[in-house]
């Protein structure tokens, strides 16, 4: 199931993904996604280029149901749109916060 839901939530771009994975021939790249440890691996024909978190990991309870899940920011993360926690606006409101300073 994580392989799953890793691949329908989740898109990856690389800037340079032939540098990345130190080889140009497209047909020889994989990724692999490990739901126990929340890594992914990278790999190319020379074998594996990198082994990486990814970047959020979402933690359900055991019931699945009584507990709101818990997001994971396991690398530094860019937020690109608005971020919206508890009904406030993240940016807007470490901006009113940092001009009130």
């Amino acid at each position: 199931m994580h392989a799953y839901l890793e691949h329908k939530t989740t898109t990856h771009e690389f800037s340079n993904a032939a540098q990345c994975l130190g080889d140009a021939d497209e047909s020889a790249w994989a990724a692999s996604f490990d739901g126990s440890t929340s890594n992914v691996t990278l790999s190319s024909g020379s074998g594996v280029a990198a082994v990486v978190p990814t970047p959020l990991k979402v933690t359900h309870a055991a019931n699945c149901a009584s507990v709101a899940p818990t997001l994971h920011l396991q690398l530094d993360t860019v937020a690109m749109g608005r971020l919206m926690v508890g009904g406030f606006d993240v940016a807007a409101k470490l901006e009113e916060l940092s001009a009130g300073s």
